[in-house]
Protein backbone atom coordinates (compact mmCIF):
# COMPACT_ATOMS: atom_id res chain seq x y z
CA UNK A 1 0.00 0.00 0.00
CA UNK A 2 1.41 3.32 -0.92
CA UNK A 3 1.44 5.98 1.62
CA UNK A 4 0.64 9.76 0.65
CA UNK A 5 4.33 10.37 1.46
CA UNK A 6 5.75 7.96 -0.92
CA UNK A 7 3.37 9.59 -3.89
CA UNK A 8 5.14 12.83 -2.93
CA UNK A 9 8.52 11.78 -3.39
CA UNK A 10 7.58 9.83 -6.52
CA UNK A 11 6.02 13.04 -8.15
CA UNK A 12 8.93 15.05 -6.98
CA UNK A 13 11.65 12.31 -8.70
CA UNK A 14 9.25 12.74 -12.07
CA UNK A 15 9.71 16.29 -11.79
CA UNK A 16 13.14 15.97 -12.90
CA UNK A 17 12.25 13.85 -15.90
CA UNK A 18 12.28 16.36 -18.30
CA UNK A 19 15.54 17.89 -17.57
CA UNK A 20 17.02 14.35 -17.81
CA UNK A 21 15.36 14.13 -21.30
CA UNK A 22 16.32 16.97 -22.37
CA UNK A 23 20.01 16.22 -21.84
CA UNK A 24 19.89 12.58 -23.02
CA UNK A 25 18.10 13.81 -26.86
CA UNK A 26 21.54 16.65 -26.55
CA UNK A 27 24.08 14.26 -25.56
CA UNK A 28 22.95 10.88 -27.04
CA UNK A 29 23.87 11.34 -30.32
CA UNK A 30 27.52 12.54 -28.89
CA UNK A 31 27.87 9.54 -26.70
CA UNK A 32 26.80 7.06 -29.70
CA UNK A 33 29.59 8.78 -31.47
CA UNK A 34 32.11 8.44 -29.13
CA UNK A 35 31.54 5.56 -27.54
CA UNK A 36 30.71 3.88 -30.87
CA UNK A 37 34.16 4.57 -32.22
CA UNK A 38 35.76 3.39 -29.48
CA UNK A 39 33.88 -0.04 -29.81
CA UNK A 40 34.46 -0.15 -32.93
CA UNK A 41 38.12 -0.12 -32.95
CA UNK A 42 38.15 -2.79 -30.56
CA UNK A 43 36.03 -5.23 -32.09
CA UNK A 44 36.82 -4.21 -35.99
CA UNK A 45 33.30 -3.22 -37.22
CA UNK A 46 32.21 -0.08 -38.73
CA UNK A 47 31.01 2.89 -36.91
CA UNK A 48 27.85 2.60 -38.36
CA UNK A 49 27.13 -0.87 -37.26
CA UNK A 50 28.14 -0.12 -33.62
CA UNK A 51 26.14 2.96 -33.19
CA UNK A 52 22.98 1.52 -34.68
CA UNK A 53 23.54 -1.57 -32.52
CA UNK A 54 23.43 0.95 -29.51
CA UNK A 55 20.73 3.06 -30.68
CA UNK A 56 18.41 -0.59 -30.91
CA UNK A 57 19.94 -1.55 -27.33
CA UNK A 58 18.88 1.57 -26.10
CA UNK A 59 15.50 1.65 -27.58
CA UNK A 60 14.67 -1.68 -26.43
CA UNK A 61 15.51 -0.75 -23.11
CA UNK A 62 12.71 2.31 -23.36
CA UNK A 63 10.31 0.08 -24.57
CA UNK A 64 10.27 -2.14 -21.80
CA UNK A 65 10.83 0.69 -19.44
CA UNK A 66 7.47 2.08 -20.88
CA UNK A 67 5.43 -1.12 -20.56
CA UNK A 68 6.85 -1.94 -16.94
CA UNK A 69 5.76 1.53 -15.91
CA UNK A 70 2.24 0.88 -17.48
Amino acid sequence: MWSVTQNKKDSSLWSFLPIVFALLCCGLPVFLLVFGSVISVFFKQSLLTIVLALAAVGLTGYIVYQSDKN
